[in-house]
């Protein structure tokens, strides 16, 4: 059984701009509310994988209220990580993913007022 789904990307051009990395980061997330879509799962932590120019990797990862399998709100948990690490820093890779992945029935509940 999948333990995680992600999907990621290795730059054409090494980049220090955080708008940059989280539009690179917009289809990402598309990609993988897709893949939990196929799956028929959801996630309830958002994690984000970027890698320097000099090769490091940094991972980050934000817990979710709810398992979600809406590409909106990946981003959403995502870009204030990816604003955090990118602090003048070059990156030559952005990755975005889910794990503690549920069943899709746990998905998106509705809120108190039904948006």
């Amino acid at each position: 059984a999948a333990k995680s789904i992600s999907a990621e990307t290795t730059l054409r051009q090494n980049t220090a701009s955080a708008r940059a990395l989280v539009e690179i980061a917009g289809p990402l997330c598309e990609r993988v509310a897709q893949q939990l879509e196929r799956k028929r799962l959801a996630g309830a932590t958002v994690v984000v994988k970027l890698k320097t120019a000099d090769f490091q990797i940094l991972t980050r990862h934000r817990r979710l209220a709810h398992p979600t399998r809406r590409a909106d709100l990946l981003l959403a948990a995502a870009t204030p990580l990816i604003e955090k690490e990118a602090d003048g820093r070059y990156f030559r890779l952005v990755g975005v993913g889910v794990d503690s992945l549920a069943a899709a029935e746990t998905a998106d509940p509705p809120d108190l007022f039904g948006r």
